[in-house]
């Protein structure tokens, strides 16, 4: 996706931020998943399901002036899925290279805060059909 949100008009009484970026409006954005299923003739196995995607966003200005920003950044995942008969067991990973961003930020009585994005995070799902 891309988004050109800019201000037509807006003075704050000192600055004109007319031109600049509407804050936290990512410019661009992007999503893409894979997936591969591979069927198996197997009694106690249906399936193995292999994932991979990436999400991606920016920049993302975040303040009227636009001096505060997040540059353009993507986040990689993959998964492996094991499909039993009424049970599936799927080991996934996200920001799998430890991507460093930032995912808002605001001021709130005269202090700044940002907000980090999550680190790489790994997981095991197990989920039953009844």
């Amino acid at each position: 996706g891309y988004t050109n949100a800019r201000f037509r008009k807006f003075v704050d009484g000192e600055n004109d931020y007319a031109g600049n970026h509407i804050p936290y409006a990512p410019e661009h954005t992007l999503s893409a998943r894979l997936t591969y299923e591979i069927p198996l003739q197997l009694r106690w196995m249906e399936r193995i399901v292999l994932g991979v995607g990436t999400t991606a966003a920016g920049p993302i200005y975040w303040n009227e002036a636009n001096t505060l920003s997040q540059p353009f950044y993507g986040l990689l995942g993959a998964s492996v899925a094991l499909d039993f008969n009424r049970w599936t067991l799927e080991m996934w990973g996200r920001n799998l290279t430890g991507e460093e961003y930032d995912t808002f930020y605001f001021v709130s009585v005269g202090n700044a805060f940002m907000q980090s994005g999550r680190p790489r995070q790994l997981g095991v799902k197990l989920s039953f059909e009844f």
